[in-house]
């Protein structure tokens, strides 16, 4: 295209980072093809001003205020203050898109879809503005500047049941009944469900008029396995009723036969893998580590937790995938690939059963579950079950397989005790610039040392002996697993290992008295790997450890290691 000095007021011109750009016909074919963009964030003007405005508010609803004059600081805040009250908001600055056709049921026609490529020939775009108190201005009467109102935007001001929760999950419930286009407004989705956000509810629940910030940081330390509350009993209720069937019975089903024939071979093994995953359901399911290290001591229990917890979760990676991948489906899961399968097989595997309990489209009468359980390029027809009793079998091949490298593969013995989960899941600090620059040995080896690993932190003291398998750990053991309130990772085959999770831990109360918490960063305070604030965070995050948050000047000065004074030069 054509660069203009200034495009502003000529309708065909695209504003490209600073660059005026005029589209042309660049293959002759008579036609101008471009792709624009718009986004709401794209008309922030004050964000300093009412980050600023935040510092000094005295109450949740005067932060509210100055959260209203920002267009793209979309977080799931919870805020409260020394008054008592409590605040959730995810607000944003909103166009309300009326601009937009939909169809009689509400749903957007084609060329109109604002989670799609708009026809930017048939359809305009919007742009936000501000009135004279620096907020988004609402102008409800103008459809290309029309935005939502901070009552139109999910919230929840000091609600009846005394708390507010939120994991990552969807900002209300609009998206609960798979339809995000039935409600009055559309502020974008989907989102996360509430795996993580109920068990903190529950917890909360448990502890209700006795919580404190040690509660509190005990609830974000949760490491019980979401994914086995859910999917773990599937495993055991079809273990129990196949371990009966006989390939000799002429009244099985094909897909029966096939089971029967399997458990006939490895009936010892899946057994025990079976008790010990009944075992752990009966424990509470907590996805411990199981490793010894400085900042954790496992007791008996918690060894036997982290060997069911390896066994369920190479399990239930394979399963996932026996579902899913031979459909050679585009990536359409959403929010994320692991949680939109996820939630997909839940609907799956409860919607087995006669008249099609889950009213999936996916439901056949002649089997009574879903045609995701057949296997493309079968010649039979595989059923729920059978997918479930393979991977199980999988899963234990794998993990009596011999290890691999970096920490990859199987535990290379059949003693099903040594499978502890944290030799296979651990975190990782690595350098954020080798991260960027991108995966490849040599950088990775130029940029180890701005990174936090076990030859910083060693595991134990003294260091692990050469064949102790803690030895070759690069990363962390730690316990938790896919959705678990403390996050650790997604779900896998074969790679556990982890490099995102909380990037602080912080518990406040409000007191009026003085407020008081804690907080840890695992990224530290420095960046100079020989500074002592290097990793002396990371090495209380591991253990789900703070440090005191020192919110008043007395309390900064008292905790202070040192103190410099910086002056103009003369």
């Amino acid at each position: 295209g054509e660069e203009l000095e200034d495009g502003a007021e000529n309708p065909a011109a695209i504003n490209i980072f600073g660059r005026w750009i005029l589209a042309g016909d660049q293959d002759g074919d008579g036609h101008i093809s471009a792709i624009s963009g718009a986004a709401s964030h794209f008309s922030e003007r004050y964000m300093i001003q009412h980050v600023h405005g935040w510092e000094t508010a005295e109450n949740v609803d005067q932060w509210a205020s100055h959260l209203q004059g920002m267009t793209s600081y979309s977080q799931h805040f919870l805020v409260a203050d020394t008054d008592g009250n409590i605040l959730y908001t995810g607000f944003q600055g909103m166009p309300c898109r009326d601009y937009l056709p939909r169809d009689a049921n509400g749903i957007p026609i084609d060329g109109a879809h604002p989670q799609l490529l708009i026809e930017g020939w048939n359809h305009p775009s919007f742009s936000l503005r501000y009135d004279d108190q620096l907020r988004i201005d609402t102008a409800p009467d103008e459809l290309l500047h029309c935005a939502l109102s901070w009552d139109q935007y999910p919230h929840a001001k000091n609600p009846a049941q005394g708390y507010v929760v939120n994991a990552n999950n969807a900002p209300w419930g609009a998206a609960w009944d798979n339809n995000l286009w039935n409600e009055d407004n559309y502020i974008g989705g989907p989102w996360y469900g509430t795996w993580r956000a109920s068990r903190i509810h529950e917890l909360i629940e448990a502890g209700a008029g006795q919580h404190s910030v040690e509660t509190v940081a005990a609830i974000q330390g949760d490491h019980r396995s979401r994914m086995a509350t859910e999917f773990a009993p599937l495993l055991l209720n079809v273990l129990e009723r196949t371990a009966q069937l006989s390939s000799a019975d002429p009244n099985l089903s094909a897909a029966d036969q096939r089971i029967a024939a399997t458990l006939a071979s490895h009936s010892d093994r899946l057994a025990e893998a079976g008790q010990r995953i009944e075992d752990w359901q009966a424990r509470g399911a907590r996805a411990a580590s199981g490793v010894e290290t400085f900042y954790n001591q496992p007791t008996a229990d918690e060894r036997l937790d982290a060997a069911a917890t390896s066994i369920f979760n190479a399990w239930m990676g394979r399963f996932l995938n026996s579902v899913f991948d031979d459909e050679g489906l585009p990536d359409l899961f959403r929010p994320t690939g692991s949680y939109g399968r996820t939630r997909a097989l839940k609907l799956l595997v409860d919607g087995v059963g006669e008249d099609n309990p889950m009213q999936l489209a996916s439901w056949k009468a002649e089997n009574g579950e879903s045609v995701f359980f057949d296997v493309v390029g079968t010649e039979q027809i595989e059923s729920r079950d059978e997918l479930v009793i393979d991977a199980l079998v999988d899963a234990v091949a794998h993990l009596e397989s011999a290890p691999g490298a970096d920490g990859l593969g199987g535990f290379g013995n059949e003693d099903m005790d040594s499978w502890l989960w944290g030799l296979k899941h651990q975190v990782r600090f690595d350098s954020f610039v080798a991260r960027e620059i991108g995966d490849d040995p040599l950088i990775d080896s130029l940029f180890e040392d701005l990174g936090v690993t076990t030859a910083v932190l060693p595991l134990s003291s003294p260091a692990p002996e050469p064949n102790d398998p803690r030895a070759q750990l690069k990363g962390f053991p730690r316990p938790g697993d896919a959705f678990a309130v403390d996050a650790a990772g997604g779900i896998s085959t074969e790679n556990f290992s982890y490099g995102s999770g909380p990037v602080m831990r912080l518990s406040v109360a409000m007191d009026p008295a003085g407020i008081h918490g804690i907080n840890v960063v695992p990224g530290g305070q420095s960046s100079h790997p020989d500074s002592p604030h290097f990793a002396d965070q990371a090495a209380l995050w591991l253990g789900n450890e703070a440090f005191p948050l020192r919110f008043y000047v007395d309390d900064v000065i008292a905790g202070a290691t040192g103190r410099e004074l910086l002056s103009p030069s003369p």
